[in-house]
């Protein structure tokens, strides 16, 4: 089987908010970010990955209130990823977290996603595994797909570049 490891998209301008999602509070006290970091860690995720675009503070934000009170064993499993390439939305958080990912394969999940069941990923897996497949794109209940919610393997990356290169990266 192959190892799952999560991908949790963080980052964005939040020009509509005016402060960053991922630390909107969310249920019993935890903000968007500490639900999504801790739905990872309980599903035995190794290795996650939080996609911080290129916002440091955001960064900084999750590193000190968040990554910094788990335990030891727990920290070593999670790593904050900035964007290589600068203001390429949620794509290119998803492309520079796979480029440095280890894992086979990656559930990805937007941290506004915060129903998102962990155990659907792993379904997913098993298809990914079971079939090789390379990634599974689920579609919403109008049809659209959702590329913020599926599972991808890490050498898909060398074809990001050139959809990065194009206008629309949202």
């Amino acid at each position: 089987m192959l190892n799952l490891g999560v991908i949790i998209l963080a980052g964005g301008l939040s020009s509509r908010m005016g402060y960053p999602k991922a630390l909107l509070p969310w249920t019993n006290g935890e903000s968007l970010i500490s639900h999504a970091l801790r739905n990872a860690l309980e599903h035995d995720a190794n290795d996650i990955l939080i996609s911080i675009g290129d916002d440091e503070s955001l960064g900084q934000a999750i590193q000190a209130n968040i990554i910094d009170t788990l335990s030891n064993k727990e920290k070593e499993k999670v790593s904050i990823v900035r964007d290589s390439v600068p203001r390429s939305g949620p794509l290119g958080g998803l492309y520079s977290t796979l480029a440095v990912g280890k894992s086979h394969a990656y559930a990805v999940l937007a941290v506004d996603m915060p129903f998102m069941p962990m155990d659907l990923y792993y379904d997913w897996l098993y298809q990914v595994n079971h079939n090789n497949w390379n990634v599974i794109v689920p579609t919403g209940s109008r049809g659209k797909p959702e590329p913020m919610a599926g599972i991808y393997r890490p050498h898909i990356v060398s074809l990001l570049p050139s959809i990065l290169a194009g206008k629309d990266v949202s």
